[in-house]
């Protein structure tokens, strides 16, 4: 539990503590300690969260952030804990985690309005709660993430469940690119069939693509 002490103002130009602002996030901040205008603590209500040694000026601009804010596209959230969105790299650079870009490819196919112009298939999709948090998405990648030689992995979220639209860690999984393109769908002969499978009179037929091959 954190405990806050606020004192009173005594009118002067420096006396700070107490002021409260709303950062671009629509986040609730409080000046909880004041040295200069270089120096200050803020504490962000909603999260229960404290950052320290921030600029007044800043503050001011509502530009302190928090990992509880939904800085991307307006629903995720990078949370506390050990995963980071970047690294560096040996030749000195930085780059993307693995986990970032898979996370952040997914909220974008969920909730990217310019996106969804270009590919509306995916208009629809959502992602469950718990994987707003790029911290709770981290864990179960890592947990769940293979690779197959040769090729880019992908993360799906409809092969185990037909017709399913939310990613979450009860129905997405990782497979070969190769497999998650196999199975031709067709809605209009599929129906309630599993994936690939359509119905011609009284025979079953199975459809899957290998690469520019079509079985059947």
């Amino acid at each position: 539990m954190i405990n806050i002490y606020i004192k009173k103002g005594f009118g002067t130009r420096t006396d700070r503590v107490g002021e409260t602002r709303v950062n671009t996030y629509g986040s609730t901040m409080t000046i909880i300690k004041y040295i200069n205008a270089r120096d200050i603590d803020i504490y962000f209500p909603d999260s229960n969260y404290i950052t320290q040694h921030r600029e007044y000026r800043c503050f001011m601009e509502g530009k302190i952030t928090n990992p509880y804010d939904r800085e991307v596209l307006g629903v995720g959230y990078f949370g506390e804990g050990k995963y980071k969105s970047n690294e560096i790299k040996e030749n000195g650079k930085s780059s993307n985690t693995k986990q970032y870009d898979s996370w952040r490819h997914m909220l974008q196919r969920g909730y990217d309005v310019k996106l969804h112009m270009k590919r509306p298939t995916y208009i629809g999709c959502t992602v469950c709660e718990e994987w707003h948090c790029f911290q709770n998405f981290s864990k179960w990648y890592d947990e769940n993430y293979y690779e197959v030689e040769g090729y880019k992995m992908h993360l799906d979220k409809d092969i185990l469940i037909k017709g399913n639209r939310v990613y979450s860690p009860e129905t997405a999984i990782f497979v070969p690119s190769r497999i998650n393109t196999l199975f031709l769908i067709n809605n209009t002969h599929r129906g309630k069939l599993p994936l690939g499978v359509s119905l011609h009179g009284l025979n079953y037929t199975v459809n899957c693509a290998d690469g520019m091959n079509q079985i059947t």
